[in-house]
């Protein structure tokens, strides 16, 4: 059972105490993301399972996943899923980044601004290579 946060924990500095509620923040960050990809998965396979004699094509476009998730077919949920569990790391990416910022730890702050680029620019040319 954890201590509420606005009572002090016997033993633990303040320092400790930040980088408890960051880590805490940040794997919910990544729970979450999680369970909404696995949550999309599934939902994806159960309609596939209910409707054995629908295909499910690979969805293309980002553009195109609204209208496959509005018709209840298994791709689009499977391709949000996707989407998903890959965008997960990016936003503990920005998490961070906000963290340190707002602790004013510059240098980290700066590097997860690059690492966040990165993957952008990666997913960008991942889109249009593929």
């Amino acid at each position: 059972m954890t201590a509420p946060e606005s009572t002090p924990i016997p033993g633990v500095r303040d320092e400790h105490r930040d980088e408890m509620r960051l880590n805490t923040a940040i794997s919910r960050v990544l729970s979450i993301g999680l369970l909404t990809a696995v949550t999309l998965l599934v939902i994806g396979a159960v309609l596939a399972i209910a409707r054995p004699g629908v295909a499910v094509p690979h969805v293309t476009s980002v553009k195109d996943i609204p209208g496959e998730l509005a018709a209840l077919r298994p791709g689009g949920f499977f391709e949000l899923g996707l989407l998903v569990l890959l965008a997960t790391p990016f936003a503990r990416v920005l998490a961070l980044g906000v963290a340190f910022a707002r602790r004013r730890w510059w240098l980290f702050a700066g590097i997860s601004a690059v690492v966040a680029a990165m993957l952008i620019l990666g997913a960008a040319l991942g889109v249009s290579l593929g």
